[in-house]
């Protein structure tokens, strides 16, 4: 009886194994890893369920770092305002689809980054929300040159009016 119940525990495992192996293998099939962009799928729970390579690129964080936390926990360990955590866990409650760039820092960085996301929810059969597909693309090079713009526009306004 207990060689069977380890047998038939072992068969679980390797089934769950294999389920979690296809997903991957779907989600991989579905996202590029060849894409400027990172991609991030939440589950209902608005927990980490999967990334591109490339998400684990632009954050710095391994997957075991991440993959089953909260999409929030990720958000506060890259230092993003609470306002924004805020704005952002509205919007998945709400199940709304928006987009929005967020200004961080990520682990051994000093220098803020920012990076433009776009949720979209993803809805089963009974119009329940199931995950969200989060786009995200790394816009730290476009900010810096918009505050420095500013910063000159406003340096030669000084200098016209004084």
């Amino acid at each position: 009886d207990i060689q069977m119940l380890k047998d038939l525990a072992a068969l679980v495992e390797l089934e769950i194994q294999n389920s979690q192996n296809a997903l991957e293998m779907a989600y991989e099939a579905m996202v590029p890893e060849y894409s400027e962009n990172s991609v991030l799928i939440l589950n209902a729970q608005n927990q980490i369920e999967w990334t591109n390579s490339q998400f684990q690129t632009l954050t710095q964080f391994t997957k075991d770092e991440f993959i089953g936390k909260a999409f929030a926990e990720l958000l506060r360990m890259c230092k993003v305002s609470a306002k924004q955590i805020k704005t952002i866990e509205q919007n998945l409650q709400d199940n709304q689809t928006f987009k929005l760039e967020l200004t961080g820092k990520l682990k051994h960085q000093s220098q803020a980054m920012w990076v433009e996301m776009s949720f979209r929810p993803i809805f089963d059969a009974s119009e329940r929300r199931k995950q969200y597909i989060v786009i995200a693309h790394e816009t730290t090079e476009r900010k810096q040159a918009e505050l420095d713009l500013a910063k000159e526009r406003q340096r030669l306004s000084y200098i016209l009016e004084g």
